[in-house]
């Protein structure tokens, strides 16, 4: 290979372009902000339901997950409106 010369045409066409010029003839690259935004407020609105849902469910007390089954169903017969809050919590957050 040889290295070009002052007056070599071919090694003029392939100089190096400064990236700032590239970007300037182009105009303003366009940031995927909105949808950056849209992603963070679904975010902070599937944990502010779940928190709500919690809230409502421990406050209403509960059973755990290793309670016998004629315990929770007494309470969700006892406690149907904090098991509503629940159920709608849980529809609105995951559709």
């Amino acid at each position: 290979m040889r290295s070009p010369h002052k007056g070599d045409k071919a090694a003029e066409s392939q100089q190096h372009v400064p990236a700032s010029a590239a970007v300037g003839t182009r105009g303003p690259i366009p940031t995927p902000a909105f949808g950056e935004r849209v992603v963070g407020a679904a975010a902070i609105a599937l944990v502010a339901s779940l928190v709500i849902q919690n809230a409502v469910l421990v406050w209403a007390g509960a059973p755990g997950f290793g309670d016998p089954i004629e315990k929770v169903l007494a309470f969700h017969a006892e406690n149907r409106g904090a098991v509503a809050i629940g159920s709608a919590q849980r529809r609105c957050s995951c559709s």
